[in-house]
């Protein structure tokens, strides 16, 4: 059972890095983007999510706090 709800939980957090392409048609009737730019937003998102992530990660910020706390933190 274990498994299963890593599974999900992976297949669910891995699906935000390509966020930008779910709304991709919006995002080009909106904001009349190329399918470039569509390449650069996903990569800024993935690139944002290294970022945020690494930082908590190198510093084993999360074995000293609740992960409760982390998540609401303002950033």
């Amino acid at each position: 059972m274990p498994i299963i709800i890593i599974v999900i939980a992976e297949l669910f957090g891995g699906s935000l890095w390509f966020s930008a392409n779910g709304a991709a048609d919006k995002l080009v009737s909106i904001w009349g983007l190329s399918t470039t730019d569509l390449g650069y937003l996903t990569a800024a998102v993935q690139f944002g999510f290294i970022l945020g992530t690494l930082p908590i990660s190198l510093t084993s910020f999360t074995d000293r706090h609740k992960a409760s706390l982390i998540f609401l933190s303002p950033a």
